[in-house]
């Protein structure tokens, strides 16, 4: 133990900060020493705590993918249009951009698509751009840990008045309805208590997630304020709400900065849902999967087309389809599988006259080929005939190396297909028996051309499951089935030290439903909780707000478990029914022939 206890605090290894960039005059090269990074660059070997005692400048410049996305929506509705949209000019008070925001329907929204997010979205209710910046810094460690979003929402909404702690911090408290929020409050609180300028207040705030610096601080604190006039309850609430806060809270520029991005992509997502969601599955900046962003393009009346080896590009593109509507295709990297040469080829050679033409320009391995059989990428060759595939599969899984009987006058698959045997040949285990859904979930990770729930919707019918797009209209307490296929799991710490775990389910019907597990609930269900992939769950709802709702669970079964014992239990009814009719019929039949006897 002591020979371990020296090694502690030694440095292991060499890593370079992921976003620390200095800041100097020419002489920077002077002041510090450098060694390349791993990747090759020039990086100081001070450590990111010697900066401000080396009097040198430490930028933390974030590489943020939603910017990516959107810059790929607005040259996708450039190149569809030819107008060109300026995010700066546009109007930070579009009201559609807020009652959006207002809906919780904000997947896809920079900074705003975690559950959390959403439910505090949903209380806050934004209606200026401000409220954007107070939410985004609400939501961050130290506020959330001095339960300061509950205060301010209380006081927003009128259940209880702001609360200044004292009259003379209402003039940077006001904005916030009481609540300590920025660093720049902390700071000015800091002035205010004890006279000691905003330089020193900034050093007090950064100091404030150091534990042992607490003690001094506070020392300080309460003997300042006492000599600037401030009674001791005054004094004791306010070093509360300093203690608490820690370093972790957001300076209100810092605030306004990622709002700006969340109101761009949020108006980006009201106004041009196709280029966005194009952009967003592109780039992929969000914590969501990729089939959930497909559903909720879908089901904001977007079309997602699926691959296709004559349209199909690298990135995903929108098509204008024939009544004018904007569609996303699916991008070839999509395709599990397939080699980066092969989608290079197919996205070069485009279009193709003829299968033959296809297979002598990409040479497609043969699981690449099936593949694109199989999820209708091939579907141009046979007149876009889905019921054709399986034929189709099953002469490309006959070709082996030979090559394809085309004449030079055949433009599309027009050579005679053999019919296939379900019982020799590979396409019975390919396509028999699957639905589409079930391959396009196989091959390409998401469903294309309908949500994957889909087919459960009879079996919720009959079990009376809540749609989620239904839950916003039911009272709180309201005993409640819901299902649907895991999105997410979240178990964040909590202040009580016990854990919670947050679910969201996708069924298809619109927002994605967030089920709350307590500690109990967690203990009589078990494992299931963090296993179940399709799962069926009986709580009650909790209001959080005008448009917020989640779940409280309290049971859990497994959907795909449920939907067999309901199949076995119909079947024993029809074979009931079966034997029933076949006695009445038998004693009918016995009776005519009494009569007649």
């Amino acid at each position: 133990m002591d020979l371990t206890a020296k090694l502690d605090r030694l440095p292991r290894h060499i890593s370079v900060h992921p976003c620390g960039v200095i800041l100097s005059d020419t002489s920077l090269l002077d002041r510090t020493p450098v060694q390349r990074s791993g990747m090759g660059l020039p990086m100081s070997q001070y450590d990111k705590h010697d900066m401000d005692p080396m009097g040198l400048i430490k930028l933390d410049i974030l590489g943020v993918r939603m910017q990516s996305a959107m810059a790929y929506a607005i040259e996708e509705h450039r190149r569809l249009t030819g107008e060109t949209i300026d995010l700066d000019r546009v109007p930070l008070d579009d009201e559609p951009t807020y009652e959006m925001l207002r809906t919780t329907r904000t997947l896809g929204v920079f900074q705003l698509e975690s559950p959390g997010q959403m439910e505090l979205i949903g209380k806050l209710q934004p209606e200026v751009f401000n409220d954007l910046t107070v939410e985004i810094s609400l939501f961050r460690p130290g506020p959330m840990q001095a339960n300061m979003p509950l205060q301010y929402l209380k006081a927003r909404h009128g259940e209880v008045a702001p609360d200044h702690m004292h009259p003379r911090f209402k003039p940077f408290l006001a904005e916030t309805n009481g609540v300590v929020v920025f660093h720049e409050q902390v700071m000015r609180l800091f002035d205010e208590l004890t006279g000691c300028g905003m330089g020193k207040a900034d050093v007090f705030r950064r100091h404030l997630g150091k534990s042992g610096d607490l003690a001094e601080i506070e020392t300080y604190v309460r003997k300042q304020a006492a000599t600037r006039g401030f009674p001791a309850p005054v004094i004791d609430r306010a070093w509360k709400v300093l203690s608490g806060f820690g370093s972790f809270g957001f300076a209100k520029a810092h605030g306004a900065a990622f709002a700006r991005t969340t109101y761009e992509s949020a108006w980006l997502k009201t106004h041009h849902p196709a280029t966005f969601f194009a952009g967003l599955l592109t780039h992929d900046p969000g914590m969501w999967p990729k089939d959930l962003i497909v559903a909720e393009a879908r089901n904001l009346g977007v079309p997602v087309l699926g691959l296709d080896v004559q349209k199909s590009a690298l990135d995903y593109r929108v098509e204008q389809l024939g009544d004018g509507q904007l569609a996303i295709r699916l991008a070839l990297p999509e395709l599990a599988g397939s080699s980066a040469l092969e989608r290079q080829r197919i996205a070069e050679h485009q279009p193709f006259s003829s299968l033959q033409d296809f297979r002598d320009r990409v040479r497609p391995r043969r699981r690449t080929f099936e593949a694109l059989a199989r999820v209708g990428a091939l579907d141009s060759f046979i007149g876009y005939d889905r019921a054709r595939r399986g034929d189709l599969l099953a002469h490309i899984q006959g070709l082996g190396g030979k090559a394809l009987p085309v004449g030079p006058d055949q433009l599309a698959f027009d050579i005679e297909l053999p019919l296939p045997d379900f019982f020799r040949s590979v396409t019975a285990l390919d396509l028999r028996g699957r639905t589409q859904t079930d391959v396009e979930l196989r091959d390409l990770g998401l469903a294309v051309s309908q949500h994957q729930m889909t087919r459960f919707y009879p079996l919720f019918k009959e079990l009376g499951v809540t749609p989620a797009s239904n839950l916003v209209n039911l009272p709180g307490g309201t005993e409640v089935l819901v299902a649907g296929v895991r999105r997410a799991t979240h178990t964040p710490p909590m202040r009580s030290g016990k854990r919670v775990v947050f679910l969201s389910l996708d069924d298809g019907s619109g927002p994605v439903s967030n089920v709350v597990f307590f500690h109990d609930a967690q203990a009589a269900i078990g494992a299931p909780v963090f296993r179940t992939h399709y799962a069926l769950i009986r709580g009650r709802t909790r209001r959080t707000g005008a448009r917020g709702v989640s779940v409280t669970g309290e049971q859990m079964w497994d959907l795909l478990d449920v939907a067999g014992k309901v199949r076995a239990r119909q079947a024993a009814e029809l074979e009931r029914e079966r034997v029933v009719v076949e006695a009445e019929a038998a004693d009918n039949v016995i009776q005519m022939w009494r009569r007649r006897a």
